[in-house]
């Protein structure tokens, strides 16, 4: 199941926005239920009944590459992707109840990959992996993995997709050893994830993974003015209209990305609120920096005004011009502005 040591990667030439998604379904039956843990403070599984979990990550299909790997029991090729923005979310396998949802931070470097020779796709950290090794790239079956033989062999990543379990489905720390080792905490924003373990591969839940690529449709208009404050402080306003052909921007529900100068955040879907006035707003720690956003929508429909404010090191890196990039969902748009003062 996925890498063990990278020999060699190839980046993709052509870009997309894509989601990947992994639905872990505890199986009925009372004795076999596996999927437990804490989310933060919400403990999930028995005894407190079964829960689904789903993983969710953010990508663009330019940053997945192939892989080469050997290990102690057979060599394999594949494709990862480890630039991104992943989330968690736990829910009530009865009700359909959301229990608790989480951002995933940086640290616990969440990645998905696919494992071609092996038949193998999931997520996976680079939180785990073997300091003594610096060509590994992360436990590839925790926080979980599956296998579906046959449709994944040839899966690059890159486009549309969908797999469901029919082999294992697998949450363990070292595999493949058979005796799984300790499990790991994950730092999400709610708090660390942490997954119990049987004494050996959990192989008892389903699951379904699934990848939609996003077309982008490009502002037809988009303006922006910055000013560059003390203690390394910055605003900007700025206004956009979506291009032809948009399907409209849902901000509470798709992944936000914002870049000013050599400053990224991404947003994962979820981060935003929407105000009783119709203004989508999220306000946190996200790339380094402390920011706020605000995205209200105009008079005209398809038209917003933008609104950050943010503190943090290093934001604009001393430039005059710099580059101003926003990407909700599947919408995007670039412009260039000078700092003010």
């Amino acid at each position: 199941m996925v890498a063990v040591l990278v020999l060699g990667c190839t980046v993709g030439a052509h870009a997309a926005k894509v989601t990947y998604t992994l639905v872990v379904t505890p199986n009925p039956d009372p004795g076999n239920i596996v999927v437990a843990g804490n989310l933060g403070p919400v403990t999930f599984g028995p005894p407190n009944g079964p829960a689904v979990l789903t993983f969710t990550f953010e990508g663009d299909t330019a940053d997945v590459f192939s892989w080469n790997a050997t290990g102690p029991f057979h060599s394999a090729t594949g494709y990862e992707i480890a630039a991104g923005s992943a989330s968690v979310m736990v829910t009530d396998q009865a009700t359909g109840t959301v229990l608790a949802k989480g951002n995933f931070q940086p640290s616990a470097g969440i990645f998905v990959s696919v494992d071609g020779t092996n038949q193998g796709i999931g997520f996976g950290s680079g939180a785990v992996l073997d300091q003594t090794n610096p060509g590994f790239p992360g436990e590839p079956v925790y926080p979980f993995s599956m296998i579906s033989f046959g449709p994944i062999s040839a899966y690059d990543l890159k486009s549309n997709f969908t797999a469901a379990s029919n082999g294992w489905v697998i949450s363990c720390v070292g595999f493949p050893v058979l005796i799984c080792g300790t499990p790991k905490n994950l730092p999400t924003d709610a708090g660390d994830l942490f997954l119990y373990q049987t004494p050996n591969l959990c192989c008892n839940p389903s699951a379904v993974f699934t990848a939609q690529v996003h077309a982008l449709t490009t502002f037809a208009a988009f303006s922006a003015e910055l000013e560059e404050g003390r203690a390394n402080t910055f605003e900007l306003s700025g206004k956009f209209a979506l291009g032809a052909g948009n399907n409209g921007i849902d901000p509470p529900n798709e992944a936000v990305t914002l870049q000013i100068g050599n400053y990224s955040a991404t947003l994962p879907a979820g981060s935003f609120m929407q105000t009783t006035r119709g203004v989508y707003e999220y306000q946190g720690n996200a790339g380094g920096a402390a920011i706020k956003i605000r995205i209200a929508p105009g008079a005209t429909s398809g038209r917003y005004a933008l609104d950050v404010e943010g503190r943090g090191a290093n934001l604009i890196g001393g430039g005059r011009r710099v580059t101003v990039g926003l990407t909700v969902g599947d919408d995007l748009g670039t412009t260039t502005v000078s700092v003010g003062r």
